[in-house]
């Protein structure tokens, strides 16, 4: 703590077991556990199809042997990310027996709202849920390319100035 004399440090007694905490370090280490099983990302093509921006996630394994599966996958205030076509979920399941695999998914701009686009705090922050043998879903996020921003910044601009 810094004060007019200076700074001091101050401890807080923390009960053991706290359950918040208990729950907080498990949904760390949950997703530590998914990203070091698999590489979860947005593929490098990216390919615009009328009011949509077409392309995959890609499932990289990191992990011998190890079963990935992802259960969904989401969009932001202002974007909408959804698989291609009718899926089920879970979305796809990276066994053993593979080393990758793709989902099909598009990016769309549905909210183009005054009050949407203000309020847009992590317009680029778009979540996964994924999950290991024996542990629950984990929700991660996606990371964007400049370049992908750059796609997705045009979809915005070109389909909303038409409502």
């Amino acid at each position: 703590i810094r004060e007019p004399a200076g700074t001091r440090q101050v401890r807080l007694p923390l009960p053991h077991p706290d359950p918040l905490v208990t729950r907080l370090v498990g949904l760390e280490c949950g997703a530590q556990a998914v990203r070091a099983a698999a590489d979860v990302r947005l593929g490098a093509r990216w390919t615009r199809r009328g009011d949509a921006l077409a392309g995959e996630v890609v499932m990289r394994r990191r992990t011998p042997g190890t079963t990935v599966t992802l259960h969904d996958v989401g969009g932001s205030v202002i974007f909408g990310l959804s698989p291609t076509g009718a899926r089920e979920k879970p979305l796809a399941v990276l066994g053993p027996e593979r080393e990758e695999l793709t989902v099909p998914v598009r990016f769309t701009a549905p909210n183009c709202s005054a009050h949407s686009m203000a309020d847009a705090k992590k317009p680029y922050a778009f979540p996964f849920w994924a999950s290991l043998p024996g542990l629950e879903r984990r929700y991660l996020e996606l990371e964007v390319t400049a370049e992908l921003r750059g796609s997705l910044d045009r979809l915005l601009r070109e389909t909303c100035k038409n409502r």
